[in-house]
C-alpha cells in the first residue's frame, strides 16, 4: 500500500538524515543528491535536470524574501503571512492524522471544498491542512471551511522552504487539485512515502504541449503521483502520454459538478436592482486581455438596436482594471468602476466590476453571460457557475480546459459558441427574446446538475488511505 512504513522508517531512508533538505544543516553541495536519492524515479537527462533545478532552488533561496516582497508590492501576497511561503508555519500541527489539500487558487479551492467537508465529517481523527497560493483563495477557505481545517499559504518551490513545510506538518496524505505540479514539492513529498493524489486533474492545451516537449522529464513527475482522478477520458489520455502508469488513472468526472452555488451579498444585490430598475444588462465575465475590446465592439453594435443596454465587464484579474478602463474609454463609452464604490449611472453604458468574489452577484443579476478566456487562447473558464444561476451562456471557441462540459452544453442547446464581436452581438440580441433565453437556461441547468461521481470517488480513496495510515 502507498505510504507504508513508520514515519521513523521513512526518515531513516532519506540518505543524509531527517534534515536532508535543509540547506543550513545538510551540505548544499550534496543536498540535491539527497533530494533525489533512494528509490526515486529519475534517470538520465531527467535526473540531471531535476538535480540542477533542486540545486538552483537552494542557491537562490536567499533571494526568496526579495521575491515575496516584489509580489507583496503588487498585491499578490498577504503581508502578514509571508513566512508561510518560506515554509515557516503560523500554527502548530494538530495531533492525529493530517490530510494535506493543495488548491492553487480560488476556482480550485471551491472545487475541492465538498470533498474537504466530507473528509472532516467522516473522519473525527483527521485534520485537513488546506494550502493555496492566492489571497482570494485564502479568504474563501477561511470563510467557507468547516472546523478542523487549517489554512496555510503553500511554500515556494525551493528545497529549504519545502523541507521546512513537510518536516513541520508531516502529512499522511497529499491531495493536489487539477494541475499544480511543482517538482520540488512533488519529489520531496514522495520521498517521504506520502501518497499523492491528483484530483479533478486536467492540463490546458499549452501546458500539455510544454510537458510533451519534455516527455522524458514529465515521466519523472508523473511517477510521483499515486493516483490521478481525471475529469474525462481525453485528459486521462494526456497523462498516460506523459508517462503516468495506466493502473494509477481513474476517469471520475469533474468535482465542479458538485459545487454549491456561488455566494452573493444580498444587500448589494438589492442596491443594484434598485439602481438598474429593470434596465437590460449583459455580462462579460472572467475576461482576459483582448476580450474586452471584442465585448466592447459587440456592445457598440448592440446599442444601435437595444436602447439603454448596459454591459458589465468582470475581468478575470481585477488588477488589470486600469488597462480595461483604458479600452472602455478608447471605445468611446462612459463607465464607472465598482472598486471605487460607484453604482452604474443612467448616462453610462458600461460598468467595470473590478472586484473579487462577486460573480455570484452578477450571474444572478443578468440574463446573458459571456464567459471569457474563450475568445483568446486561454482555454475557457467554468460554465457550471452561470448554468446553476440561470444565466444564458455564451463562449468563444477556446474552451479546451473544460472541453467535455462545453461539448455537452452545445449539444444540448444550452450554450452558444461565438467567433467574434459580430457573432457575440448577434447571440446577445437573439437571447433578448424571453422564450429563447428560457429554453437555453433550462437546458443548461439540466446539464450542469447531472450527478457526478467525482466526489464519491475521491472520498472513498481518501478513506482507504486514511485507514492504511491508521494501521501504520
Amino acid at each position: 500500500m502507498p505510504g507504508a512504513g513508520t514515519r521513523t522508517e521513512r526518515r531513516a531512508s532519506d540518505g543524509c538524515g531527517p534534515d536532508c533538505l535543509l540547506v543550513d544543516v545538510c551540505d548544499p553541495r550534496r543536498a540535491h543528491r539527497c533530494f533525489l536519492s533512494g528509490r526515486m524515479i529519475v534517470s538520465g537527462l531527467a535526473q540531471i535536470v531535476l538535480k540542477t533545478y533542486a540545486l538552483l532552488t537552494i542557491l537562490l533561496s536567499p533571494l526568496a524574501g526579495l521575491i515575496l516582497e516584489y509580489r507583496r508590492r503588487r498585491g499578490k501576497e498577504d503581508p502578514v503571512r509571508l513566512m508561510e511561503r518560506l515554509g515557516r508555519p503560523a500554527t502548530d500541527r494538530q495531533k492525529g492524522l493530517l490530510v494535506w489539500v493543495h488548491a492553487a487558487s480560488l476556482g480550485e479551492a471551491r472545487a475541492i471544498m465538498t470533498v474537504v467537508e466530507t473528509v472532516v465529517a467522516d473522519h473525527d481523527d483527521a485534520t485537513v491542512l488546506f494550502t493555496s497560493g492566492t489571497r482570494s483563495s485564502a479568504a474563501y477557505v477561511n470563510q467557507a471551511a468547516p472546523p478542523r481545517v487549517l489554512h496555510q499559504f503553500v511554500p515556494l518551490d525551493f528545497v529549504p522552504c519545502v523541507r521546512r513545510f513537510l518536516a513541520h506538518w508531516r502529512p499522511d496524505i497529499a491531495i493536489i487539485v487539477e494541475s499544480e505540479l511543482w517538482p520540488v514539492l512533488l519529489l520531496a513529498t514522495r520521498r517521504r512515502s506520502i501518497p499523492i493524489i491528483l484530483l479533478n486533474a486536467r492540463l490546458s492545451g499549452p501546458s500539455f504541449r510544454r510537458w510533451q516537449s519534455v516527455r522524458w522529464l514529465a515521466r519523472s513527475i508523473m511517477l510521483t503521483l499515486t493516483t490521478v482522478h481525471a475529469q474525462n477520458a481525453a485528459i486521462g489520455d494526456q497523462f498516460l502520454l506523459l508517462g503516468l502508469p495506466p493502473e494509477r488513472l481513474a476517469i471520475t468526472g469533474s468535482l465542479k459538478q458538485s459545487n454549491p452555488r456561488l455566494e452573493y451579498d444580498r444587500a448589494a444585490m438589492r442596491a443594484l436592482e434598485k439602481t438598474l430598475g429593470g434596465r437590460p444588462v449583459w455580462l462579460a465575465a472572467s475576461t482576459h486581455s483582448g476580450e474586452e475590446v471584442i465585448a466592447l465592439e459587440a456592445h457598440r453594435l448592440l446599442c444601435q438596436r437595444i436602447s439603454d443596454l448596459l454591459l458589465v465587464i468582470v475581468p478575470r484579474h481585477p488588477e488589470r482594471a486600469g488597462e480595461v478602463m483604458g479600452a472602455i474609454q478608447d471605445a468611446g463609452f462612459a463607465a464607472a468602476r465598482r472598486a471605487e464604490g460607484i453604482l452604474p449611472q443612467p448616462d453610462q453604458s458600461v460598468y467595470l466590476a473590478d472586484t473579487f468574489g462577486e460573480l455570484g452577484l452578477w450571474y444572478r443579476l443578468v440574463d446573458i453571460a459571456f464567459i471569457g478566456g474563450s475568445l483568446v487562447p486561454i482555454g475557457g473558464h467554468n460554465p457550471w457557475e452561470p448554468g446553476l444561476l440561470s444565466a444564458a451562456i455564451l463562449h468563444g471557441p477556446h474552451v479546451e480546459n473544460f472541453a467535455g462540459i462545453y461539448r455537452d452544453l452545445v449539444e444540448a442547446g444550452a450554450s452558444m459558441r461565438v467567433p467574434d464581436a459580430n457573432g457575440l452581438a448577434a447571440a446577445v440580441e437573439t437571447l433578448t427574446d424571453t422564450e429563447a433565453r428560457a429554453a437555453m437556461t433550462e437546458a443548461a441547468h439540466r446539464v450542469v446538475t447531472q450527478p457526478g461521481a467525482a466526489v464519491d470517488a475521491a472520498t472513498d480513496l481518501i478513506a482507504d488511505l486514511l485507514q492504511a495510515a491508521r494501521s501504520r
